[in-house]
């Protein structure tokens, strides 16, 4: 089955004290998610301390991250999710922001086990639906009943299978080798394991 070690637990429960966001748990509420059109206040800290060609060069530099192949696919509305879940039959979809902590801390290992599931030819795929992105992740958000994140479905034959709220690594990793063992590459694997 995976090999993935969660690194990712002091991580996780650190981010507890972040500064700006009341998390309970391993979730984030909604209620907390800031208003992503009032940047005033980010208007009055950028560039305080700093000239404003300083200011400009550090913000390019912070947007220049190196491009790594990411082994999660980004669903972008309702017309992306269906088209996802119908193509394939071992599906674990986050949906999540991009201000909350706790998506943030369990993000690395949620690549991790993806990308070894991957690896290890099993048929896992995971997905993302970054719910603050736009008006469609929203509604399908809302949808899915979202009150809080992040969330993981995990769809068997296109029907859900399970249900979580919070970055809970262990429930993770079960889901992946749940449904990497009932896989056509993870079947044998469980079985052999049994053996002696």
């Amino acid at each position: 089955l995976l090999t993935a070690q969660p690194k990712q637990h002091t991580s996780i429960i650190s981010l507890n004290s972040m500064e700006g966001q009341n998390c309970e748990g391993d979730v984030c509420l909604i209620d907390d998610a800031p208003d992503l059109n009032d940047s005033s206040e980010e208007k009055d800290s950028i560039g305080a301390n700093e000239p404003p060609s300083e200011h400009k060069q550090s913000t390019r530099q912070k947007k220049e991250k190196p491009t790594v192949q990411s082994s999660i696919v980004t669903l972008h509305g309702q017309q992306d999710f269906d088209a996802f879940i119908s193509k394939n039959s071992n599906v674990i979809v986050e949906f999540m922001t991009t201000w909350c902590c706790k998506c943030q801390g369990i993000e690395d290992y949620y690549e991790e086990l993806s990308s070894t599931s991957q690896q290890q030819n099993e048929s896992v795929q995971a997905a993302k639906v970054v719910c603050d992105k736009n008006k469609q992740t929203k509604k399908l958000a809302a949808l899915h009943n979202v009150k809080s994140y992040p969330v993981f479905l995990v769809f068997k034959d296109g029907s859900v299978a399970n249900r979580w709220d919070g970055a809970d690594v262990g429930k993770l990793e079960g889901a992946f080798e749940r449904l990497a063992g009932g896989s056509k590459g993870g079947g044998g694997k469980k079985k052999q394991r049994g053996k002696k």
